[in-house]
């Protein structure tokens, strides 16, 4: 028998923050800007850099969050590294902060992103809105499955890999696509 535990009992979870004006690139940003599309790619190496107000009650992003898109296509990604400088998630992301002690946020991005996670997130979708989306009082009844730390860090491990494989390939792809474009353009 599988043992879970409901993700309010292993984690805390925040809401991304809303601008009240379109974001524009700043000059002089002092936090980077993480928006659903990211967290979608699981990539987060070209952030929009802005300036924002930081007040007390926006979450800043550390390593160890796990973000999940909130509305129609629900993907989790992990901030895997400390920031170099403070991040925000936009709305429309979850924030979740697993208590490491009980729940590996690796293993959590890992499951969140798997067949069985994904069918669990698509049984808390809010029916009354037109637009797919999950509340957070329905995240937190989510049932997360318990495993032993050890376990955890393993399929961690192997999904931290995977991500960083599929970026390379993508960036991989980029290069030669720029090539191409390089050698046409010289014809």
């Amino acid at each position: 028998m599988k043992h879970s535990r409901l993700l309010k009992d292993l984690a805390t979870i925040h809401s991304g923050y809303s601008l009240r004006n379109p974001f524009e690139e700043s000059l002089y940003p002092n936090v980077q800007w993480i928006q659903p599309s990211h967290v979608t790619a699981q990539n987060f190496s070209h952030l929009p850099r802005i300036t924002v107000k930081l007040a007390k009650n926006i979450t800043i992003l550390q390593a160890g969050d796990v973000l999940l898109t909130s509305r129609v296509n629900f993907r989790a990604a992990l901030i895997s590294e400390p920031p170099s400088m403070p991040m925000l998630a936009s709305v429309g992301i979850w924030i979740i902060r697993p208590n490491q002690s009980y729940l590996h946020p690796g293993f959590l991005t890992f499951w969140l992103n798997s067949l069985q996670g994904q069918k669990a997130l698509q049984g808390l979708v809010n029916e009354f809105t037109t637009i797919k989306s999950i509340r957070k009082e329905d995240l937190e009844s989510l049932s997360v499955p318990c495993l032993p730390q050890d376990k955890q860090a393993r399929f961690a491990n192997l999904y931290t890999c995977y991500i960083r494989q599929k970026n390379l390939l993508e960036k991989r792809l980029t290069l030669q696509q720029q090539l191409l474009n390089t050698l046409a353009a010289n014809v």
